[in-house]
């Protein structure tokens, strides 16, 4: 008996560290996004499934739904105006775990980029989070799916997010 407790206590504990451990970033987000001066989008998986059942006739049309097939969520936290972007970019970079690498890193003029990805089993990646930082500004942004790293520049290109121009930079020096 007291074998199946000890077992069952190491799979509930394993659970637990395995819920903080994909939740590192969530904790940053759920921080902010009740924060006012904050602009803060979150799209749920349930979008992203009602998008995939768009029928769409046009080929780019084709190529950017059957991206969004791939993602199951996006969130978005922008602070403009701000003294503490540096700061909030140190302090998100902080709750990323050792699950997620560095894809790309990126010093423009005074504003601090970084691109880090956690991949699936599968070679895919499960999660992509972009962090911007400067003096005046701050940028987090997490895509979630079962996604091939090279069909994300295609929707970089259409998202008007400042920090994912330089996600062409991942696809120009493959």
């Amino acid at each position: 008996m007291k074998r199946y407790i000890v077992l069952a206590l190491l799979v509930f504990s394993g659970l637990q560290l395995s819920a903080q451990q994909k939740s590192a970033i969530d904790q940053f987000f759920q921080k902010y996004e009740g924060d006012e001066g904050s602009t803060v989008v979150n799209i749920p998986p349930k979008t992203f499934t009602m998008f995939g059942k768009l029928d769409i006739d046009s080929k780019e049309g084709q190529q950017i739904n059957q991206l969004l097939k791939q993602i199951s969520g996006f969130r978005l936290i922008s602070k403009e105006n701000t003294d503490r972007g540096k700061q909030m970019f140190k302090e998100a970079y902080s709750f990323l775990t050792k699950d997620f690498e560095d894809l790309l890193t990126v010093r423009d003029g005074k504003d601090d980029v970084r691109f880090m990805v956690k991949e699936n089993g599968r070679g895919n990646i499960s999660e992509l989070v972009m962090l911007v930082g400067g003096e005046k500004e701050f940028v987090a942004m997490s895509l979630t799916g079962d996604i091939n790293l090279s069909e994300i520049g295609k929707l970089a290109n259409g998202m008007n997010i400042n920090g994912m121009k330089h996600f062409k930079k991942i696809n120009d020096s493959k």
